[in-house]
């Protein structure tokens, strides 16, 4: 898809010169948490994740935690495990997210089940308990859980179908803004992280201590430190955040790099080199491309920034306030900005829809047909059609 000499881009491009490749944003925070869960600890805590919930799969042993959640007294409202996606990353903060809350549950069914005849489920039910109940997972679970939870609005927000490039930017520099400022407070940030680790830890009677440090380890971590918080903070929290926070500033800066003279459209300082590039680079689209009338236009458009109470966020909060007629060159340069794709999530719900629809039992059937129920499928939280649409329309067609 992405590849300059054959990929589909370079194929669009050699027909539309000025078609601006973007990669999927909601990809690109895929890719991003995907690389930053490299790190060991976190990645053997996402994979037993998997592992538990896949024991749990099973009629029997699912019933053994479904019993543990119904008559217990806590308010949960979560009743069974969510399996780890393994292509959308984002998605497993839900499952992290709830194995965190069911951690209580998930070690009282392992110690039931360890009870059991049968000795390679029992067996595999006290290995599997033994491995949750230890200081290195239980913190990487929890950082997991306030890692996802930076992704996880971005996330959503990549996903609107009202969102353009410069907002979906922004967003993402607001998140690393804040990924940054709790890394920097590395101590204090993972302290909280270190007493609601150690306080769940107690509830089991499990000591959070710090593994053997010898002189030469090539196996694991093998860190001098004072304490046992100090060590966990340098091993696992630390390398987690720079991965996370390097990872995502690298990944969104083509972006800022595209969206580079798209800023002079919003910015109330002088900027009239890069709007009078921006109009050259879409001179075919334009009405105009005098640099001595897109100048004269830009200082009237600036004018009008000004003198707004509260300037516009993204691309289509400009064009409610851009007078076509007045600002004819950047009303076309807004509308471009508007049209952009920041992610493919719309298609890619298409997609799954479709899997859902054409089954062998409807694989015969026409293509108005599939286009019709796909409209429904993907568009089944409009509101327009209604029981009296439908018997009318069905009602002008011809009787066979």
């Amino acid at each position: 898809m992405s590849g300059i000499y054959n990929g589909v881009q370079s194929h669009i491009k050699q027909i539309y010169p000025s078609a601006m490749y973007v990669h999927c944003s909601a990809h690109i925070l895929n890719l991003v948490i995907s690389k930053s869960c490299g790190v060991r600890p976190i990645m053997n805590c996402l994979s037993l994740i998997g592992e538990i919930r896949d024991f749990f799969i099973h009629p029997k042993r699912k019933n053994v935690l479904s019993h543990k959640i119904l008559n217990s007294s806590n308010d949960t409202t979560k009743k069974t495990l969510k399996r780890s996606c393994a292509t959308r990353w984002i998605e497993r903060y839900h499952a992290v997210h709830d194995f965190l809350e069911l951690f209580e549950f998930i070690v009282e069914s392992f110690s039931e089940i360890s009870e059991w005849n049968d000795n390679d489920t029992s067996g595999k039910a006290q290995r599997l308990q033994k491995s949750i109940l230890d200081g290195e997972f239980i913190i990487s679970l929890l950082i997991l859980s306030k890692g996802f939870g930076f992704g996880l609005p971005l996330s959503k927000h990549l996903q609107k179908v009202d969102i353009d490039l410069k907002l979906a930017t922004r967003l993402a520099d607001e998140t690393l803004e804040e990924m940054k400022c709790f890394r920097n407070n590395a101590e204090n940030s993972f302290k909280k992280i270190y007493t609601a680790a150690h306080d769940l830890a107690a509830q089991f009677q499990v000591e959070i201590i710090m593994p053997r440090v010898i002189g030469r380890q090539v196996h694991r971590m093998n860190i001098q430190s004072k304490s046992t918080e100090e060590y966990y903070r340098i091993s696992i929290f630390n390398p987690y955040m720079d991965s996370y926070i390097t990872e995502l500033e690298q990944r969104f800066v083509n972006h800022k790099i595209k969206l580079n003279n798209f800023q002079s459209l919003f910015d109330t300082e002088e900027n009239e080199d890069k709007f009078i590039q921006l109009a050259d680079d879409y001179k075919d689209d334009l009405e105009f491309t005098n640099h001595s009338l897109l100048s004269t236009e830009y200082k009237l458009w600036q004018r009008r920034l000004k003198n707004m109470g509260k300037k516009p966020e993204n691309a289509l909060q400009a064009m409610t306030v851009c007078n076509k007629e007045m600002y004819p060159c950047v009303f076309k340069l807004l509308q471009i900005l508007a049209t952009i794709p920041v992610s493919t999530a719309s298609n890619e719900r298409s997609f799954s829809n479709l899997k859902r629809i054409k089954t062998y039992l409807r694989n015969s059937m026409t293509e108005a047909r599939l286009n019709g129920l796909a409209m429904m499928s993907i568009h089944k939280d409009e509101q327009c059609l209604t029981v009296d649409a439908v018997l009318e329309e069905l009602g002008k067609t011809k009787r066979k």
